[in-house]
């Protein structure tokens, strides 16, 4: 399929706005401490994530917001009161 020429000029522009975004990798730790998963990763100071949780990989769950401290850590606990053998954990961005 061939998009419209009159949609041109918005495919050319959102293509190389991709050229200027800035991109953040962020490496999430993650360990068990009293039975507990403990998280942990490093992002810059002042910006805000959101924490989830899933057991498939596919449907996840909003755990709550973080920010950095100073030094940029973040450690976070998530309150975790199921009987799921396996659960997967991500950060990203809020926008």
């Amino acid at each position: 399929m061939v998009a419209d020429s009159k949609y041109e000029p918005g495919i050319a522009h959102y293509r190389n706005a991709w050229k200027f975004a800035e991109q953040h990798t962020v490496t999430l730790s993650a360990r068990v401490e009293a039975g507990q998963p403990a998280l942990q990763f490093e992002a810059a100071p002042g910006d805000t994530y959101i924490v989830e949780r899933s057991t498939n990989l596919a449907d996840w769950i909003e755990l709550g917001t973080v920010t950095p401290d100073e030094n940029g850590l973040v450690q976070y606990q998530p309150d975790v009161n199921n009987a799921d053998p396996v659960t997967f954990y991500r950060v990203r961005q809020q926008e």
